[in-house]
């Protein structure tokens, strides 16, 4: 049996592999000699600035690679921009175990890929990379010049702030129509930095390009998740085995709910869930212990079960994708679980945590199944004597009900 899952699991991510390609969109980019290339590019949504993507001709044209040693300029319609330059980049760490005790900035050169936010008479633009946001300005036919934030440590370990970047706004963007209280409330963040350049822009007359407004993502699902389990609970312990039992496979209904936060980068691909779901057993069967004797051992597990899920997803058809899971999953027993033998002590449920993973297909957003397979984890967690292996499959349906 776990074969055949192992089994299904590599089919299932083999057909990922080939089948669940980003989409390559409209766009161009312009080569070092100046000539432009119209073409479809695949659109990563990259986190961190690019330094290569992947092109095609046409649909029909096989799969090509450029990089940033080749390229100037490239474009997705609708959706990024970027441009290369040779900056002078703050490499200064934010993270507080690291920071440093010198305000000034500790520039390093660098030939990046600059994600444009705003185009106009002020261009502003981006460069991410793990733990670490900079701004860069670039003003009609100025240099370009990274925007300085920088945290640091004072001699007394207190932390603070080289704020340089709001005296660069005050000189590069002056206009009647901003005051200086708008420079000073000025945040080192996208949405702060985009709105004062676009004002700035609107001085002149001209109609600036935002490249950071794009259509607003459902980053929110919220669903009803109803099914069967497989189960097992194999028993063991106690002198000369008196409390070996097995209830083999057999079914119980789930009903619970779904919470879904869709992370911002990769095309939506990766999701965070809760999904909290109601089990439910009541077994009774007779086995045998010693000297053939035989007993009843009753089982009452009534508890709420809280998966928390890491998913990711690739679509395979318009609105159609397939997704994989992995879960880290705990229970909460419900008042009166225990575990029944006959003239023995009742004992208390004390459940202890597991892992699943799942796989499914999920169709406009809306209806999905999945396939979930959990790990052993001890219904008697906290009897030293005694464990009860608990073991289940799921097959699960759902409905969201409301995507934000």
């Amino acid at each position: 049996m776990k074969v055949s899952i192992l089994l299904f699991f590599i089919t299932i991510v083999n057909f990922s592999v080939v089948y669940g390609q980003d989409a390559y969109q409209q766009g161009y980019f312009i080569k070092n000699n100046g000539e432009k290339i119209n073409c479809l590019i695949k659109n990563m949504d990259w986190e961190n600035n690019p330094t290569s993507f992947n092109y095609k001709l046409s649909e029909s044209s096989p799969k090509e690679t450029t990089t940033i040693e080749q390229v100037q300029e490239f474009e997705i319609t609708n959706f990024a921009k970027y441009q290369r330059f040779k900056v002078k980049v703050d490499t200064s760490r934010s993270e507080i175990n690291y920071l440093s005790d010198n305000q000034a900035p500790d520039y390093k050169e660098m030939t990046l890929f600059l994600k444009l936010l705003v185009s106009g008479k002020a261009n502003l633009y981006f460069y991410h990379k793990t733990n670490m946001n900079r701004f860069f300005i670039q003003v009609d036919s100025l240099p370009i010049e990274q925007l300085i934030y920088k945290k640091y440590s004072d001699k007394d370990d207190l932390i603070k702030s080289n704020n340089l970047y709001k005296n660069q706004l005050i000189n590069y963007l002056k206009c009647e129509k901003i005051s200086g209280q708008e420079f000073i409330r000025t945040e080192y963040n996208t949405k702060s930095l985009t709105n004062i350049f676009l004002k700035y822009n609107s001085c002149f007359g001209q109609e600036p390009i935002n490249y950071v407004s794009k259509p607003k993502r459902k980053i929110l699902n919220l669903g009803i998740r109803t099914g069967l389990n497989i189960a097992s609970i194999k028993m063991s312990g106690g002198n000369s085995g008196v409390f070996d039992a097995e209830f083999k496979k057999y079914l119980t209904p789930r009903i619970g709910l779904s919470g879904e936060v869709v992370l911002p980068f990769d095309n939506n691909k990766w999701s965070i869930l809760l999904e909290p779901n109601f089990q439910y057993h009541n077994l009774k069967q007779d086995f045998n212990i010693q000297f053939a004797t035989k007993e009843i051992a009753e089982t009452k597990y009534n508890a709420i079960e809280v998966p928390i899920i890491i998913r990711y997803g690739i679509y395979v058809a318009k609105n159609a994708k397939i997704f994989l899971n992995t879960s880290y999953v705990f229970d909460i027993p419900i008042k009166k679980s225990k575990m029944d033998f006959d003239g023995r002590r009742d004992i208390k449920m004390s459940t202890s945590s597991g892992v699943a993973f799942g796989m499914g297909m999920e169709y406009a957003n809306t209806y999905n199944f999945e396939f979930r397979y959990n790990l052993k984890r001890d219904l008697l967690a906290k009897e030293v004597y005694i464990n009860a292996d608990y073991s289940t499959i799921n097959f699960i349906f759902g409905y969201n009900f409301l995507r934000k």
